[in-house]
């Protein structure tokens, strides 16, 4: 995958500040994070880089960010799986996804049996490439947004 000049950019800044969050891999405006970081220090982190969580939501953008997963090397984490800017914090209503402004998404492209909002606590969304627990898994999943992992922003 090339990098894009940004890409190489923010690369260099990342090693002259020191940045605690490692931007892995660059395509198409989206950066793979590999930091493990709860859903909002990714945001966070995100934004610090003046970028803002991914919003991967049409077949053609899913399809860059599995590329990006499938194609990255993660060797502190197996699965291949990233947070991107969709939750539902800040509401009960369980069919409410907004995206990390607060503005409301009303199309998703939800992987197979997603969202199912597990034990009540997944209120946050993961993009998964690849899952060791659950291997017919792939695309846009709720989560618990306090499991720490990688996360994609863009910008």
């Amino acid at each position: 995958m090339e990098s894009s000049p940004l890409c190489s950019w923010a690369a260099m800044l990342l090693f002259v500040f020191a940045s605690p969050v490692t931007a892995l891999n660059c395509t198409g405006g989206f950066h793979l994070n590999t930091t493990l970081l709860t859903y909002q220090q990714a945001s966070m982190a995100c934004q610090q880089q003046g970028m803002e969580l991914a919003l991967p939501n049409s077949n053609a953008t899913q399809s860059t960010v599995l590329g990006l997963l499938l194609n990255a090397t993660l060797p502190v984490f197996p699965d291949r799986r990233a947070w991107v800017g969709l939750n539902r914090l800040g509401t009960n209503d369980v069919g409410r996804w907004v995206d990390e402004f607060g503005n409301p998404v009303n199309e998703i492209l939800w992987s197979t049996g997603a969202p199912d909002n597990f034990e009540g606590i997944e209120l946050c969304v993961e993009y998964v490439a690849r899952s060791l627990d659950f291997p017919g898994l792939v695309g846009l999943n709720d989560a618990d947004c306090s499991e720490p992992q990688p996360f994609i922003c863009w910008g």
